[in-house]
This record gives C-alpha cells, structure tokens and sequence, in this order.
C-alpha cells in the first residue's frame, strides 16, 4: 500500500493523519462519524467550523440530502485517494547527490572529528530535501584516502552531482574555536563547477553551515525546498561548543559497525548531554547507541530499552522533527516493546522527514520482513542499497531478507555478491550456510560454518559455534553436536562467552528436543529478547508452527 505522504510530502501532517486514520483497514481505528473526521480534517484546512442553523422542515429534508450527498463525495474522495495510494510511485526525478568526505586542513585541530562528522551531518541535512536522493557516508567514506576522478565516483554512486568541500578549525583569537567551511558542487556529467562558496562560524554554529550548504546546492540543482524544509532550515540553533565537538565525535563513531564503535559513541554522546542536555541529536545519537548495544547483547535487554526510551522520548521532546529520533524511536517500539503499529508510524514518519536516510529505510525493511510483508521489505531494502552502493551490509541484509521470504536461489545469488565486494566477512559465509539448510544441504551449510569461523574474531564465535551445533545435529551427527553443545553451556556458566537463551532454544531445536526448546523460547520472551521478532518468518522455527504453545508466543509478540 502506497501512503498519501509518499506522493505529497508537502501536506500537512494533521491532515495526512487524518486522511489515512480514515483509510485504516482496521474499523475501530476510523472515524466512528462522518463529524468527527469532519472535525479533524477541518482545522487542518484552515476552515471556520461548520454553523448549523434552525430550517424549516422542507429545508431539513433538503439539507439532508444535501448533507448524503457531501457524505458520498466524502467518501468518493476517499476511494480516489485509496486507489491512487494502492498504486505504484513514480520514481523521484530529482537531483541525485554525493557528499564527499571532507578534507581536514587543520595543522592542529582543536576538533579533530570535525571533517568526518560535518560530512555525516551535512549527507543527513541535504536527505531533508525530498526531491534530492543523497547517498550514504557509508558509501562514500571509501573515497576519504585518494579517490580516482569525480566521474568514475560518480558512475560508481549513481549521482548526477557532487559535493566536496574541505574544513579548517582554528582556536585563534578566542577560546572557542572558529571553523571555516571551503565547498565545491560539480556537475557529475562534465566536470563543470556549479557552484562554490566559504562560510565561517563558530564551533557550535556549524549547523547554520549546513544549512546554508543545503538551501545553496537545493538552488544550484534547481529543486525547489517546500515550506516546511525552508522553515527547517533557516530555524536558529546553538549549542555549547564543547558539547558539539563531543556530538560530533559520537557521530563518527556511530558510522562505524560492531559494539566497540557503539560504546564510544554512547560515551561521547553522554559527555555532550553532560555539558548540554538539550542537545537534541545527541540525545538521539545517545538512543541509537543503546539500542545497537542491546541488540549485540553488551548491555541487558531492560537497560538498553528503559536508557534508550528516555533519550529518543527527550530527543522528540526537544525536536519533533528529527528524522534520527523517529527512527530510533521506531526500533525501540518494535524490538523491545512489540508496538508493531506503533513501529510503523515512526519509521514511515522517519522517512517522510528524511527519505535519503539510509538505517532508517534498512531497519524498516527488517521490520516488514518480520510482519511477513516481504515484497514491501524488499523495496526498501533495495532502495537501501540504491542509496549506499558500496554497503556491504546493505547487501547482506538483502540476502537475510530473501532468506526469510524463502527465495532461497535469490538470496545465495545477492550472498555471494556480498562475498565478492568483501571476500573476508563471517556475516555474508554465516548467512549462506542458513540458505544452504533451509535448502537441505547440511554438509554445504557446515562448510560455510567453518570458513566463517576462521575469519570472526572471538566476539563474533559465539553465534557460528550455535549454528555448528544445529547442523551437526540435522545431519546426524548427535553425539559431536551434544558434546559441542555441553561445550557452549559449560563456557556460558563459567561467564566466558556470552550465550542467551534464544541460542540454547535453536540448538534444543535442533536436537530433536521440542519441549525444552518452547520452554526456552517462552523464558527468552520474558525477558524481551529483541531477536524473537524474527520468529514470525525464521525458517528455522518452522516445525513449532502448529504449537499452540509457540503459537502464543507469536501472539505475545504481536505476529498473530
């Protein structure tokens, strides 16, 4: 289903909630009165409320008729609207763009992050403008350390333009460092310079920088910003100068994938909100920290839901239109709370303020896979990856969600292409042993298994050595897999791997041990494991299906 903000991104919220309140298929979430909606729709609009006045009788039955008719209109409108959401999109034809990583012309930065992060900041500013398709730092950060000319970059993105700039932070004459910002956009298909400009402020300023950045390239590609893009940009905002060089060092980390990068972004984003706690996106920042540690497992589950709600709920509080917060607001409802409606609303709002970014459109895809909406998920996901050409985890996640849909040819196919862009990754080797047992061929399977454990480091371990278990049990060989499994129980009470209970269910599974493994998965329920929301579409599962006691924990999770 199409949704009315996706084809016009310029109307106003209210009345895209009401309009879409109105199409829910779900009768008790409508309007319960053609009055009500009227109610709703009718401060939006800017209209004065209707005045009923006393009529003669005559003029009652006409108004009435009157009054069938505008309902029938009413709800011919609405039909129009459903129809034209129920269609597929044109593709944008706006302008296309690349943020180059910024160069550091500091001899001896007093914020060393600064070139990283306004790059990052300037890619999540330029996503604001809708008709602008914005590729992702992850793709472009591969350009940081000599890059080959602007054309074969730009072939490579898929833009039609190009921003590079360079960056100079300088203490002198004041205590607050003042930073001056040099940019070029270039014209991807010959090289022409189309625009060029110098600004300078103070640290703590630099979101007028981006900003100004952004209307500039908005007028040189010729889009046009919508009202609310144009009041968003010209809004004043300051902060405390060192917290924003905290932020902005919690921002280059968060780029960065594992738990190691996560910790010390949530550290620097806690230094910043030290210093300044109505740091909006750090308070995001702070949020989406947490979350990517609870769901590596580095923090318990309860802590990374209850820190990680405060921060996104204070980042809404401070800016309701924060695309970053609505996202990470959006995963903590699916994860950790199992608000699936809730979810969805965060997410389609995330991308309705930002459609270029990038994790949000990713983890949406995640969230309808698990919903069984497997071809909406898949165009996300694709779009993902039109957006971060070079991701290797974009494609990976491709692969993981083909693999949910059962396409399993699909899936090793966009696998092996993950393998091919990055030879060395345990991710994409792990992911296609669980293609090849689904398709049967344990042996196949158990190969992948072990060529990814000689590449993970010691954290990565634990989740191989759990699959190795299973597939030594499918293909028979029990008493290896039980030996093995004692292994992992053994390291997991002696608190040297870390080992939860949705892996001791898998690999109950596997041994043929149901009651254990429902009891399992019920424990692991309790404790609000993020990771039961793929129970829904886990090949893995499959034999539980008919449970009724695993069937329960698919309602507990809002899958039925």
């Amino acid at each position: 289903r199409r949704h009315l903000r996706d084809v016009r991104p310029d109307l106003p919220a209210a009345f895209v909630e009401a309009v879409e309140r109105a199409l829910e298929r779900s009768p008790e979430r409508r309007y319960a009165s053609a009055g009500e909606m009227e109610a709703a729709l009718r401060p939006t609009l800017d209209l004065p409320p209707l005045v009923v006045r006393e009529q003669p009788a005559r003029s009652g039955i006409r108004n009435r008729a009157f009054a069938g008719l505008a309902a029938v209109l009413a709800l011919a409108v609405l039909a129009l609207i459903a129809w034209s959401l129920t269609r597929s999109a044109p593709v944008a034809s706006g302008a296309s763009i690349a943020v180059l990583p910024f160069s550091d012309l500091s001899s001896n930065s007093p914020a060393p992050y600064l070139a990283a992060a306004l790059t990052d900041e300037l890619i999540a500013t330029l996503g604001q403008i809708h008709t602008l398709r914005v590729s992702s730092m992850t793709s472009t950060s591969r350009y940081k350390d000599g890059r080959p000319d602007l054309q074969t970059i730009a072939r490579e993105l898929g833009v039609d333009t190009l921003l590079e700039g360079t960056v100079l932070a300088e203490r002198a004459p004041g205590p607050v460092p003042r930073v001056r910002v040099n940019v070029r956009l270039v014209s991807a298909a010959g090289g022409a310079t189309l625009w060029t400009d110098s600004f300078e402020r103070r640290l703590g300023d630099t979101f007028a920088i981006q900003a100004e950045i952004a209307r500039a390239v908005a007028s040189a590609v010729d889009t046009t910003l919508t009202s609310g893009e144009e009041a968003r940009l010209r809004r004043p905002r300051q902060t405390n100068p060192a917290a924003e060089e905290a932020y902005l060092q919690g921002r280059v980390h968060l780029t960065g994938y594992g738990s190691g990068p996560a910790r010390r972004a949530l550290e620097a984003f806690e230094r910043a909100l030290r210093l300044d706690p109505s740091h909006a996106a750090a308070q995001a920042g702070a949020a989406r920290s947490l979350v990517r540690l609870g769901l590596a497992g580095e923090i318990p589950q309860n802590q990374a839901r209850a820190r990680g709600l405060t921060a996104a709920n204070t980042a809404l509080d401070l800016d309701p239109e924060s695309a970053e917060a609505h996202a990470v607001a959006a995963d903590l409802r699916f994860f950790y709370d199992w608000d699936l409606d809730g979810a969805e609303r965060s997410y389609r709002r995330s991308l309705q303020l930002n459609p270029s970014l990038t994790y949000a459109r990713t983890y949406y895809g995640q969230f309808l896979s698990a919903r069984r909406r497997h071809d909406e998920a898949l165009t996300q996901v694709v779009e993902a990856r039109r957006l971060d050409p070079q991701s290797v985890e974009a494609t990976r996640m491709h692969g993981l969600l083909l693999y949910y849909k059962r396409d399993y040819q699909a899936a090793e196919d966009i696998l092996r292409q993950a393998l091919v862009e990055q030879p060395d990754s345990p991710g994409a080797l792990l992911l296609l042993g669980r293609v090849a047992e689904g398709r049967g061929l344990i042996a196949e399977a158990i190969e992948y298994v072990q060529r990814a454990a000689a590449l993970a480091d010691a954290d990565g371990g634990v989740p191989l050595r759990v699959q190795r278990v299973r597939l030594l049990a499918l293909g028979g060989r029990t008493t290896e897999a039980q030996d093995a499994f004692d292994a992992l129980v053994r390291e997991s009470e002696q608190r040297t791997i870390h080992l939860s209970r949705r892996d001791l269910a898998y690999m109950y599974l596997a041994l043929s041990q149901d009651d254990d493994a429902l009891r399992t998965f019920e424990q692991s329920a309790d404790e609000r494991d993020p990771a039961l929301v793929w129970l829904g579409v886990d090949p893995r599962v499959d034999r539980l299906r008919a449970e009724p006691r695993f069937r329960a924990i698919l309602r507990r999770l809002s899958l039925l």
